[in-house]
This record gives C-alpha cells, structure tokens and sequence, in this order.
C-alpha cells in the first residue's frame, strides 16, 4: 500500500510539474467584431480566438488573451511583451514590425461611411481632399488610400464606434472603416442620422496572426504556420468561418 501512494504521489507531482512547465502565450489584440471580442463577464470569443485556441492546444501551449486598444496592443507584439497579435493587415512598413503568419484567415472589404445623400462617390480618390476623413488609430486600409493619406484632411478616432457617431452629428464626412466592424454598431439605435456604406468599396484587406519580429519567436511563426496548414485541410478554419459570418481570403 505505502509504494501505491508514493507512486501515486509521484504521478501526481509529476503531473504538476507538466502543468507548470507549459507555456503560456499572450495574445493581444482590440476589439474586432466576430474576430477577437471580450463580452462583458470577461470571456473571450471570436474567429481569431477559437483558432488561436485550436494552435495553441495541438502545440501544447496555454493562452491568456488581452484586449487593448489597437496602438497598444500593436506596441506590446512588437516590443516581444506580448507573443500574438491577432487580426493585422500586412504592408510593407508591418513587414518591417512584424513576423506575419505564411497565410491569412479572413478577409474584409474596406469601405467609407457617410451620412445618406452627402456625398457622391465614385471611386475617384482625388474627391476626398475636400473631406474631412475619419480613420480608426493605428488602422492600415488599402494601397490607394493610405498613399494618399498625408494629403488628406484626416481626424484620428479611438474605434470605428467613436467614428460613426461623429458621422451622426457631422463631425467628420467620412469614416474609412470594414464593413464586419461597422455592422454590429450601425445595427445598434437608435440613430437620428443612421450612416451608410458607400459604393463602390475601397478594395479588401485580409488579416493575420502576427509575431513580434525577433529571432526568438520565428519558431514559433513556423510551428503555428504548419498546424494552421492542417486545420485548413481538415476543414476546421472553413467550420469557424462559417461559424462567425467571417469571409476567407
């Protein structure tokens, strides 16, 4: 009976051990509807959090998810205080900040919102120096228009809420935003003035997993890049796009 328990103890302790030796990645990122969302009891949910979940448990990681907003957490990936950073665009100056995962796993459509019969746009960018243009902080949209960027009359907002609210009471005429952001609070009232999308759209973005850009980390990218290859074949990441109403690339 006494070597049952010790061996028991042993078990045990060896078990504990196993549990304290597993790492634990931080994952940041902001609030991004149906991507990477924290409800109010805390608890986090969204495409990028299930399949961060799903990487991370078949690597044999734990994850502790963190919400801030969007240069915050951006800073905290780049700076390796963080280990993930969920749902980037990719540009060539991210490229310069950031390890991207090989594949992308949702696509957006960009677009601009205005107050309905404002304004009438037809695609042709040079209209927008006579605007005053909304843009959520530390956002990336698409080549035409951030080239263009550094010409324009722009009014940085917190969040892509704060700037459909200022289209509400005409504080700007134009917010650049994606639609899959946009939609949950156009849906919210009420509105006294509800903003639209326009047409045509800006073009589409799609978003990755990132990492910060340092040597210790591209294990990491690459152990995440060739389970994320298995989850596409198996189906999985079709099952979460369909769960969320997220478009893939």
């Amino acid at each position: 009976m006494r070597r049952i328990i010790q061996s028991m103890s042993l078990a045990v302790l060896l078990l504990l051990a196993l549990q304290a030796s597993a790492q634990t990645l931080r994952v940041a990122g902001a609030q991004f509807p149906r991507i990477f969302e924290q409800q109010g009891a805390g608890v986090f949910q969204g495409m990028g959090v299930e399949l961060v979940q799903e990487l991370a448990q078949r690597l044999g990681y734990d994850v502790q998810f963190e919400l801030y907003p969007w240069p915050r957490a951006l800073h905290l990936v780049e700076s390796g205080q963080a280990d993930v950073l969920v749902g980037l665009y990719k540009t060539a100056e991210q490229e310069d900040r950031f390890l991207f995962a090989e594949t992308p796993f949702y696509q957006d459509e960009m677009v601009f919102y205005a107050r309905k019969g404002s304004f009438n746009w037809d695609g042709n960018i040079s209209m927008l120096h006579r605007r005053k243009i909304g843009v959520v902080a530390g956002w990336v949209h698409t080549t035409p228009f951030d080239a263009i960027k550094g010409s324009l009359n722009l009014s940085t907002v917190e969040n892509v809420e704060t700037g459909l609210r200022m289209l509400e009471f005409g504080r700007i005429d134009l917010l650049a935003a994606d639609a899959r952001n946009a939609e949950p609070f156009l849906n919210r009232g009420p509105w006294s003035r509800r903003p639209v999308a326009l047409k045509p759209s800006l073009g589409t973005q799609v978003g990755y997993l990132a990492f910060p850009r340092k040597p210790r980390f591209e294990a990491l990218r690459s152990d995440m890049d060739r389970v994320f290859q298995q989850l596409q074949a198996n189906g999985t990441l079709k099952r979460l796009a369909l769960k969320w109403s997220v478009a893939l690339p």
